[in-house]
């Protein structure tokens, strides 16, 4: 009889303890839901009265008129007046081939890949074995 109220005391502190957490899982749910509600409220734009005219008449913000808006000019130097050495550059640079396998023992030094021995193999990979 004795175990039996025992069972029955901690069976209740735990149905307690579910309640409490139950309910403060709620309150964030409800705290969330009101922050994510007042965040759409206040982004929202407010509504504009469009008319014609600017506002003139309010002596804490005077209004100035919009000025007009002047298109940029863009000024290009002559084709013959360019240097031609950056494309000289690029033209006689040498690219290395993009092979995985060799990428990997180049720059990460993995050089032991599977499939990468023998003849079909990075320079780098061939000076390890």
């Amino acid at each position: 009889m004795i175990e039996n109220n025992e069972t029955e005391s901690k069976s209740g502190v735990s149905a307690v303890v579910i309640g409490i957490v139950v309910l403060l899982c709620c309150i964030c749910v409800l705290v969330a839901g009101m922050a994510g509600y007042g965040y759409y409220a206040f982004s929202q734009s407010a509504p504009v009265l469009v008319t014609s005219e600017p506002p003139t008449d309010n002596p804490l913000f005077p209004v100035d008129p919009p000025t007009p808006a002047v298109e940029p000019e863009v000024i290009r130097p002559p084709v013959e007046s360019i240097n031609g050495e950056t494309l000289q550059i690029l033209e006689t640079t040498v690219v290395p081939p993009n092979e995985p396998k060799e990428l990997a023992c180049r720059m990460e030094g993995k050089c032991d890949i599977p499939g990468c021995h023998g003849d079909h193999c990075c320079s780098a990979c061939r000076r390890r074995y």
